[in-house]
C-alpha cells in the first residue's frame, strides 16, 4: 500500500467538498468501552497499549469484512496533511514525518481488533490493507482495502479528508470496513456500506 496504491486508483467520484482552511476529520475515534476492548483478541505489537487499564494515547481498530484468512491485515498510520497520506513509508519516515505500520496475520471470523498507539493525541489519517498474498503492497484486484468513516469507495483513493479521524485521549475507537474489487465496482463483501 505504498506508491502503487498511489497509481493503482484513478479518481471517478470522490468529490469531498472542502469549507474553509481546516478539513474536519472524517471520523471522530470514539472512546473504547471495556466491553470493546474485550470482545475479541486485540491483534498487534501495541496491543497492551489498548488495554482497559492502559493511559496511553492510540486507536483500536476493528477491521470487518475480511474476505478470507489468507495472508495479513495491515493499518498504515499518516499525518492529516494531504500530502502524507499514502505516501511511501519510507519517503515519510525519512522526512520524519509520521509514518507507522503494523501488519498482522488475517485471524478467522471476518473481522480483527488491531491496536495502534499514537504519537500524541490528535488529527491523523489511516489506510487499512488486506494483503491476500502477502506481497507487502495492494494487488488492486485481489486486495481489500478501507478507511476511517468507511467512505464510498470508487476506482480513486479517497482524500485525506475522508481517511482522517481524531483522538482527543486515551483509547479511542474506528470502525473500518474493508472494500474490494467486484466486476467494475468496488465495494464491501454483501455489497453495502453499514455503519457498525
Amino acid at each position: 500500500m505504498r506508491v502503487l496504491f498511489l497509481s493503482s486508483l484513478v479518481c471517478l467520484a470522490c468529490v469531498v467538498p472542502l469549507t474553509g482552511a481546516v478539513a474536519k476529520p472524517s471520523a471522530v475515534a470514539k472512546p473504547a468501552t471495556p466491553t470493546e476492548q474485550k470482545m475479541a483478541a486485540i491483534l498487534g505489537p501495541d496491543a497492551a497499549t489498548c488495554a482497559p487499564d492502559s493511559m496511553s494515547v492510540a486507536v483500536l481498530v476493528h477491521v470487518r469484512g475480511l474476505k478470507d484468512t489468507r495472508g495479513r491485515v495491515r493499518l498504515e498510520l499518516y499525518s492529516d496533511h494531504a500530502e502524507d497520506f499514502l505516501k511511501s513509508g519510507a519517503a515519510l519516515e525519512a522526512q520524519h514525518r509520521v509514518f507507522r505500520r503494523i501488519d498482522v496475520p488475517t485471524p478467522a471470523g471476518g473481522q480483527a481488533y488491531i491496536c495502534m498507539a499514537l504519537p500524541e493525541p490528535g488529527r491523523y489519517s489511516m489506510a487499512v490493507l488486506h494483503d491476500r498474498n502477502n506481497n507487502g503492497k495492494l494487488d488492486i484486484m485481489n486486495d481489500g482495502f478501507g478507511f476511517p468513516g468507511n467512505p464510498k469507495l470508487s476506482w480513486a483513493k479517497p482524500k485525506v479528508q475522508q481517511a482522517m479521524f481524531a483522538v482527543d485521549s486515551g483509547v479511542g475507537h474506528l470502525d473500518v470496513l474493508l472494500n474490494y474489487v467486484a466486476g467494475l465496482s468496488v465495494k464491501p463483501i454483501g455489497g453495502r456500506h453499514t455503519k457498525e
